[in-house]
């Protein structure tokens, strides 16, 4: 059987096209500080993009009261959060960047991520509650321009309360385009270089060539 010649292998890999959203994507699992007063810094540059709080809310119709937990995001200092159909937690692959309508947008307000409400409910809302994870797309402004992002949170194996079958919101991660007014996907993560990926598979099949010749040679002595 002929051999594949390896350049031919490595021209078929590169016309595959890349994914449309490229660019140095910075990742973070740093995520203690989402939490704080004072919002968190998202490319450390002494500003507070984004933060995180609880908030309880409980009705006084006793003996039917109920309560509702709610996740929730606040922008600052020109940052933005993406929404989608009213609600700030979209679903992976969701794009975030330049072209979206500026209604698509959130500058000001706190937004509800997810919500968890009793009686009447065991799940969180909307796409966390679904999947278990979702994403909080966000853009803020540096010196640079303006970059995009995403928050990845996702329920943790810790009940909400003891004896609960509903876990627990975390927020487990986080990523930004380092070069501005470059679009991301949620829950994009940097892509090994393609040239790096020709180069092993141009390795691998130099090894299963010489295994073959030497298998060969073998044969023939």
């Amino acid at each position: 059987m002929k051999s594949i010649p390896i350049f031919l292998i490595a021209s078929i890999f590169l016309a595959f096209p890349a994914r449309p959203a490229g660019g140095q994507i910075v990742v973070s699992e740093e995520t203690a500080g989402f939490f704080d007063h004072g919002g968190v810094d998202l490319n450390r540059d002494g500003i507070a993009n984004l933060r995180f709080s609880w908030r309880y809310l409980t009705t006084m119709d006793f003996p039917s009261s109920g309560e509702a937990s709610l996740l929730e995001v606040t922008p600052f200092s020109g940052s933005r959060i993406l929404t989608v159909e009213s609600s700030s937690a979209i679903g992976i692959g969701t794009y975030i960047g330049p072209g979206l309508s500026d209604a698509d947008w959130e500058d000001r307000s706190t937004r509800t991520v997810t919500a968890f409400h009793t009686p009447g409910s065991d799940v969180w809302s909307g796409t966390i509650g679904e999947r278990g994870y979702g994403f909080v797309g966000f853009s803020f402004n540096a010196e640079s321009g303006t970059h995009y992002g995403w928050v990845r949170v996702e329920l943790d194996e810790t009940p909400y309360w003891p004896g609960s079958s509903a876990s627990r919101p975390r927020i487990d991660s986080w990523a930004y385009q380092a070069q501005p007014d470059m679009a991301i996907a949620a829950g994009q993560i940097p892509e090994p270089s393609r040239i790096a990926a020709v180069a092993a598979l141009a390795a691998l099949t130099f090894v299963v060539l010489l295994r073959r010749k030497r298998f060969e040679l073998n044969r023939m002595a």
